[in-house]
């Protein structure tokens, strides 16, 4: 049996074709992961509204005395489509206990993409009102669940 001695120049044309073919190989794993993974993150985006909603307390208030008061806040929808309002909350920032929530459809405030809207809890009940001075945090939540906080203090 007689060995064929490979030449320089023809191992040199494989070696080149190896290389190319692992870059096109590689390039193509590439472009497969981007296109997979593109499709599945703009899927979720599109699929979950709460991602587009961002609001702010622009500002809030809270007046009455005795066991009667009410709450208001300024909310500015700085998101780009309408948010729904569905939760106005009291909570002491002290020890964090809510002094007064509302998620009823009383408080239901739609808000339209750039406006600022007040959202009023009307004349509340609250039996354990906390000593005038103390701090609170006035809280809203849309519907799809994105809050805004304001701190202020106790009237």
């Amino acid at each position: 049996m007689r060995r064929r001695r490979i030449k320089k120049e023809e191992r040199a044309i494989s070696d080149i074709v190896a290389v190319v073919m692992l870059i096109l190989i590689a390039i193509s794993a590439s472009v497969l992961i981007y296109m997979w993974m593109s499709g599945l993150v703009g899927s979720v985006h599109k699929s979950n509204p709460g991602l587009y909603e961002k609001i702010q307390i622009v500002s809030a208030s809270i007046s009455g005395s005795g066991s009667s008061y009410i709450i208001n806040a300024s909310v500015q929808n700085l998101g780009s489509s309408t948010v729904q309002i569905n939760s106005l909350s009291v909570i002491n920032a002290s020890n964090g206990n809510a002094i007064y929530s509302n998620s009823s459809s009383n408080i239901s405030t739609s808000i339209p993409s750039g406006k600022v809207v007040p959202v009023t809890s009307g004349n509340v009940s609250i039996s354990d009102a906390p000593p005038v001075g103390t701090p609170v945090i006035i809280e809203v939540t849309t519907t799809h669940g994105v809050q805004a906080t304001y701190q202020t203090t106790w009237p």
